[in-house]
């Protein structure tokens, strides 16, 4: 058995932690599979991101014959933090065991209707039990939908020739901590560089990956074919900006974060996929008609419309 043993706070700045053990134990395993544990006994908080990535790695050393486990002390365990699931496996009806959040469950979703359904019960959940304001609450909900239209892009499919048993699944999650509510998501697709460079147009043909993630905030930017006007990672930025907030982009070797005063890049351990979470305080104020426009929808209904509707589909 192995243990992979998670530091005390595994939060963003820690996540090359296990990033960096990944790649070669997948290696490792895969002609010997074994049992892997998580082992989170001293760990005291884990971030969206980190609950994302955990979840994620067991299932890539699921599909490859690993069992994975999850150990930490159920009782010592705050209730702000994580719990332990037992799902059935959409695609072997085998049990195993990953993290959840004690509020919004991780969703596994392996393709665009799953994701629409799970966005449309996420906003009701954040209304009730995170109480943020109606403007903090529309922001969340048109960043969600920003994140998972982005990750489905590129990230659905299947792993190689095992198309029959091995969907690529795109994760999200949210919680809230001490007034701040996180909302994130990751896929295992091609990531931001390749988008771009795959798109087909000649300015994005040899930029860096650094270069693509700083891209990827810039009004009428995309990596996505002709037709997207590449204005969601933008707009997730300025909802970041005004809202004292925090934007955080991961994708192959670099890490971008923005902030109300800056917007910072740094070298990252290798992610073949994206990770994305946005941070808002439950008060935060933000100015949706300056970063939507004053007829933008997401602007001028009202939060009991949009619930009514989003009701209305379920």
């Amino acid at each position: 058995m192995i243990t992979i043993k998670l530091p005390k706070y595994f939060i963003d700045q820690e996540l090359n932690f296990l990033l960096d053990q990944l790649e070669n134990l997948v290696k490792e395993v895969k002609n010997n599979p074994q049992e892997i544990t998580f082992d989170l006994i001293e760990t005291k908080y884990v971030s969206v991101l980190g609950i994302l990535l955990i979840v994620q790695s067991c299932d890539d050393f699921w599909k490859i014959g690993c069992k994975c486990f999850i150990r930490h002390i159920t009782e010592s365990t705050p209730s702000w933090f994580v719990r332990i699931m037992w799902p059935k496996n959409e695609t072997t009806n085998e049990i195993h065991e990953y993290l959840d959040t004690i509020r919004v469950r991780v969703q596994r979703c392996f393709d665009s209707d799953q994701s629409q359904i799970a966005v449309d019960k996420f906003i009701p959940i954040i209304k009730a039990e995170f109480k943020p304001s109606d403007h903090v609450l529309k922001a969340l909900n048109w960043a969600l939908w920003e994140f998972v239209g982005n990750a489905g892009m590129h990230g659905y499919g299947f792993y190689g020739e095992v198309k029959a048993v091995y969907p690529k699944p795109v994760y999200f999650c949210a919680f809230d901590y001490k007034n701040i509510i996180e909302i994130a998501t990751l896929d295992v697709g091609r990531g931001i560089h390749k988008s771009f460079v795959m798109s087909g147009k000649e300015k994005y043909k040899n930029i860096t990956n650094e270069e693509a993630l700083k891209l990827s905030i810039q009004d009428e930017e995309s990596g996505h074919p002709a037709g997207s006007p590449g204005f969601g990672l933008y707009g997730c930025a300025e909802i970041a900006r005004q809202s004292n907030g925090k934007l955080i982009i991961i994708s192959g070797n670099n890490k971008l974060i923005v902030t109300k005063d800056k917007t910072e890049i740094f070298p990252s351990s290798n992610f073949n996929g994206t990770m994305v979470s946005l941070t808002i305080a439950r008060e935060g104020v933000i100015n949706l008609e300056n970063i939507f426009g004053k007829e933008n929808v997401m602007v001028v209904e009202s939060i009991d419309d949009l619930l009514e509707r989003l009701n209305g589909k379920n």
